[in-house]
């Protein structure tokens, strides 16, 4: 998992994109023109999930707070692990702070897959009452199914925008019809949901 600002984006995709564009693409049938099938690939490569949710009463994980994730390595996750007392005691920045501090200096070889399969196993030493509520577990289910769904990318309101910069802000509430648009896929948590029959009365 690799938290990155929306300016970067483009440097991500660019090459993927080239690359695209670059070979004179025939569509597969003739009536569709060459430019909109070349828009569809470009989508395809560059397809997001995005997040539809309730904000947890004892707040949410911020941008602020994933920005610690270039910080840590998997191995600051282990001692977590090893204690699901000390983890019971911790939500979801606090999560990350733990794990900052057993990480040790930044880690030129980390990897940001192996980070991602030490949260999925933070979240599995959580008890099923602790998984209701937990920030950190519901930003990781939302990745992991995200992941299922073939999108490379990710995006969470409460942590993909930089509510400390009223510019930001400004400008992600106004873009935010079009990123919902946008998305490949608009997953849906349900807080309240427990079984299909009690959906209706869920708070989202």
């Amino acid at each position: 998992m690799r938290l990155v600002h929306r300016s970067t984006i483009k440097q991500l995709v660019q090459p993927s994109i080239n690359g695209i564009v670059s070979q004179y693409i025939t569509p597969p049938h003739s009536e569709i023109p060459k430019e909109e099938y070349i828009k569809q690939l470009v989508k395809q490569e560059t397809r997001y999930a995005i997040f539809s949710h309730r904000w947890l009463v004892d707040g949410e994980l911020t941008f602020q707070d994933l920005s610690k994730l270039e910080s840590i390595s998997a191995g600051g996750f282990i001692p977590l692990i090893k204690s699901p007392k000390k983890l019971k005691e911790l939500r979801g920045a606090a999560i990350l702070d733990h794990a900052i501090n057993f990480s040790g200096r930044s880690d030129p070889k980390r990897n940001g897959c192996e980070v991602f399969q030490k949260m999925k196993e933070i979240c599995e030493c959580m008890s099923d009452q602790d998984h209701h509520a937990s920030d950190f577990v519901k930003l990781v289910k939302f990745c992991e199914t995200a992941e299922r769904c073939h999108c490379k990318y990710v995006w969470l309101d409460t942590a993909c925008i930089n509510k400390q910069s009223s510019a930001e802000l400004e400008e992600s509430i106004r873009s935010m019809f079009r990123w919902y648009r946008n998305s490949h896929i608009c997953i849906v948590h349900l807080s309240d949901t427990t079984e299909p029959n009690t959906m209706v009365n869920d708070a989202w």
